[in-house]
């Protein structure tokens, strides 16, 4: 009996979303920070809206945070001698469109005119590069080693010309740096890296540390009056940045809860500073992994299991489980 050819379609039709939703949940899953629960059921219309909304709340509450130059000045003096930093003016301009410009004033002093913070931070690289033929934004650029200065040695005044930016966002960092660079870093070399960072335009990056200090309070929470066993589900320092992602856990020397206590406060003057600097930061959300122990207090829970990862083959290193997106602990834990 031969099937109907409309039947035929909207089972192929089914299949194909079934096969493009289990593509996306696999590229998600690999970059671990993105909630799956979106990628399981479609959005309806009032939540797509809502979705947007929350995003562009967002977007306004870190422009208007960023309104004042107190950040870029701040930066502007850590970086420049002061003789330069004396004959700096820095000015916001209403604009929709995001530009630069610099030129001298009727004072003869260098003023910086853009329409957002990282335009001004980046427009100051610009006018050494230009002007001075110093990259501040290089690592080889030092404070101390420029000398008294350039901008009184400038000979013909500048006349401004105004630079448009390209895109909207432009991104920096990547998931694994967190094991390979950030985790051994204090906040003065952070404090070097945000400032390489405006510099260079950056106005969307990643904040993830400290995170661990807030799931151990999350899970301690749920899991009472059961202690949470830590070192069963967090790696050590070097292998943080692939637990975040669900491929491993319980490898490395166990954290020590003074070290997460420290990521997080360290992690509050990151984001204070990025704030400062014209930065929108990317959080970590819940990835949907769960500790073993989860499963015992709670044994009607649903769950898939994670393949092993990379030649890690033992049940207590890899293959974590993942909590079905519907489960209603899915919900409120993201909450």
């Amino acid at each position: 009996m031969r099937m109907p050819m409309g039947r035929i379609r909207a089972k192929l039709v089914r299949f194909n979303q079934y096969q493009l939703r289990l593509i996306l949940v696999c590229l998600f899953t690999l970059f671990g920070f993105i909630n799956l629960s979106v990628l399981v059921a479609p959005l309806g219309e009032e939540e797509k809206h809502q979705r947007l909304m929350r995003a562009r709340e967002t977007d306004e509450l870190i422009e208007k945070k960023a309104k004042s130059t107190a950040g870029v000045y701040a930066l502007a003096r850590r970086r420049v001698p002061e003789d330069d930093f004396l004959r700096l003016r820095f000015k916001l301009v209403q604009r929709q469109e995001e530009f630069f410009s610099y030129g001298h004033d009727s004072d003869n002093n260098i003023e910086i005119r853009a329409s957002t913070i990282s335009s001004l931070a980046h427009a100051l690289d610009k006018f050494y590069v230009k002007e001075c033929n110093t990259k501040l934004s290089s690592w080889a650029s030092r404070k101390a080693d420029m000398g008294p200065g350039c901008i009184a040695a400038l000979k013909a005044p500048i006349v401004h010309k105004e630079v448009s930016a390209r895109v909207r966002y432009r991104y920096y960092m990547n998931q694994v740096t967190w094991s390979y660079s950030y985790a051994w870093w204090g906040w003065s070399r952070w404090e070097e890296e945000l400032d390489w960072m405006s510099l260079a335009g950056v106005n969307l990056a990643l904040a993830h540390c400290g995170q661990e200090e807030i799931w151990f309070q999350v899970w301690s929470e749920i899991l009472s009056p059961q202690p949470f066993r830590s070192s069963e589900f967090f790696t050590g320092i070097a292998y943080l940045a692939w637990h975040r992602m669900g491929n491993v856990q319980s490898i490395g020397y166990p954290l020590r809860r003074e070290w997460m206590k420290g990521q997080l406060q360290l992690q509050k003057k990151i984001l204070k500073r990025m704030t400062e600097l014209g930065i929108q930061p990317i959080l970590p959300a819940f990835n949907l992994h769960i500790p073993r122990q989860m499963l015992e207090n709670f044994p009607r829970i649903k769950f898939e299991k994670a393949s092993f990862w990379s030649g890690f083959f033992n049940e207590k290193h890899s293959g974590l489980y993942r909590l079905s997106a519907g489960d209603p602990w899915a919900e409120r834990i993201s909450k």
